[in-house]
């Protein structure tokens, strides 16, 4: 298998083989590439496979990246602590096939599922677009706080080391360094926010800590009529801050508000209702009982996950269309807006 050049077609028709429990000398094997835009870049490469004979057809999806031996380790170990019918995740991985400094994951094709904000599925939003993005926010909460519900969780205290390392990063900048080179938010609102967090540092606020996903964008959250997948575990962690998922979640919805035209009054409504509602499901999963706990941890993941955010979007060119509908424009200051308003908070 050589990116340079061709797939070793012979090497993946084995492994689908075996996995469909398929006669290799009565199969056909087409191989298809994807191209998802601004994803991944040269260093990963997506493609579809068909396997099939005179009886039946099986679809595989995989990735070529240099570093996607973690995703393969980390969805073996969903398949083996997740019960079956409760994996909200891309389908059983089928193999990982090396050559040199490459790897290829092979993974079952996810059949019936889209990105929840495809053209069409925004359209289906309209016209009560706040209500139907809480409605859907609130069901991919409920998911990811189910899939988090069967690993192993840990509390500890939050420590210098959450400020330094962003979940789904390559190369993490720390908080302190992301508020400090921001240029939406007020020297004042900087201020506030190393103030907060220097006090959470100081009082050992508990947080739950385990599985982690580390990166649930939009992208990576894929539905169906009946059920969602979470996509893409190449950030995940076994021991993270695991209120980290469902902040950055509820932050990328609002970002689809804003793109969406909402009006403030009713992102507000929007933020209100996910964060109200990730504060209830880390309530009924957090076994250190304690309302402040809950709620300063909560407002750490909330800073860490919008920080980041806004820090990526003050970096990002955008395309000359986002920038005729001021979308970037819009999304940042909706952004600096928010975070002003929680560095208040207490």
């Amino acid at each position: 298998m050589n990116t340079d050049t061709t797939l070793n077609d012979l090497s993946i028709k084995e492994a689908l083989c075996k996995h469909f429990n398929m006669p290799a000398d009565r199969s056909d094997l087409t191989t298809c590439e994807k191209r998802f835009p601004s994803l991944g870049g040269d260093q990963l490469r997506h493609y579809c496979f068909m396997l099939k004979d005179s009886r039946e057809r099986h679809r595989a999806f995989g990735k070529v990246a240099g570093y996607i031996e973690w995703e393969y380790r980390v969805l073996q170990y969903l398949m083996k602590t997740v019960p079956k019918g409760q994996r909200h995740i891309i389908g059983p991985p089928i193999a990982l096939l090396k050559d040199g400094s490459h790897s290829l994951l092979l993974l079952e094709y996810l059949e019936g599922y889209s990105n929840p904000f495809t053209i069409l599925n925004s359209l289906r939003l309209f016209p009560n677009r706040a209500l139907n993005i809480t409605r859907m926010g609130k069901y991919m909460l409920d998911e990811i706080y189910g899939l988090q519900k069967h690993a192993p969780a840990i509390y500890r205290p939050v420590s210098l080391e959450d400020t330094d390392a962003t979940p789904g990063q390559p190369l993490p900048i720390g908080v302190f360094k992301q508020i400090e080179s921001i240029k939406s938010i007020s020297i004042e609102t900087k201020a506030a926010l190393h103030n907060r967090i220097n006090a959470i540092l100081q009082n050992q606020i508990m947080v739950r800590r385990g599985m982690v996903h580390g990166s649930l964008g939009m992208r990576n959250i894929m539905v169906s009529r009946s059920n969602i997948a979470f996509i893409d575990w190449e950030y995940m962690q076994y021991e993270g801050l695991s209120i980290y998922d469902p902040c950055y979640i509820a932050t990328m919805l609002l970002m689809k508000g804003v793109q969406l035209f909402v009006p403030r009054s009713k992102l507000d409504m929007i933020s209100n209702s996910l964060f109200k509602h990730i504060e209830y499901l880390e309530d009924r999963l957090t076994e250190t009982k304690n309302e402040t706990f809950i709620h300063d941890g909560l407002w750490f993941g909330r800073c860490l996950a919008m920080i980041d955010t806004l820090w990526q979007y003050e970096r990002r060119k955008g395309s000359r269309l986002k920038a005729a509908l001021a979308r970037e424009r819009r999304q940042i200051e909706y952004l600096a807006y928010r975070i002003e308003k929680d560095a208040k908070q207490r």
